[in-house]
This record gives C-alpha cells, structure tokens and sequence, in this order.
C-alpha cells in the first residue's frame, strides 16, 4: 500500500435540492458522473449529510485531468433546479484508503 500518493484529487461537491426534483437531479448526476468515467475520472460518490444537502466527492488523476474532461464531456441536458451551496478541492497528501484508485 501506497501512503505517500504523489498524485490524486479530490473533488467535493454540496447542493441542495427540492425533494420534488431529487430523482431528476440523481439522474443527471448519475449520467455526468458516467461521462466522467469515459474521460479519466476514478468515479463519485453522492450522499446526504446531516443538512439534507447532497454531497458528491469525485476522485480525479490530477486536478488536470479534471479540467481536461470537463472541455471534453457532452453537456447535453439541463440540470434539475439545485443551488450548488460548495465546491473543495483536495491534493492528495496521504492516501491510507483500503481500495484507492490513487495507489499503485
């Protein structure tokens, strides 16, 4: 196991969202998140947190990566109304993860 990544980013999103338009939100969500596996993305996650916020944290090779297939992906179709509340990025330090995509 890898400790010391020299690479890696992280991605953190927080919206929120009308439960009326929470599938169609989780739907685009889910469609640009395959969009971004198609163009070097390691895959999100969406949660809820203890606000009723979702969170989506997406892990990237590179904060490069990131950009790069963002010019390249489709943006076909609307998002549902949300108000994006954040957006953090993280630079790996240190990746103890049991399964990571940032480990060799």
């Amino acid at each position: 196991m890898n400790s010391n990544a020299s690479t890696g980013f992280i991605a953190i999103y927080r919206w929120r969202v009308a439960p009326e338009h929470e599938a169609d939100f989780r739907n685009r969500w889910r469609e640009v998140t395959r969009q971004g596996l198609e163009h070097g993305s390691f895959g999100s996650c969406l949660g809820r947190d203890a606000n009723q916020d979702l969170v989506a944290i997406a892990l990237w090779p590179t904060e490069a990566a990131r950009e790069e297939a963002f010019h390249t992906m489709s943006a076909d179709g609307p998002w549902p109304p949300a108000e994006r509340v954040s957006e953090d990025t993280l630079q790996v330090l240190d990746d103890l993860w049991k399964k990571s995509p940032f480990q060799e």
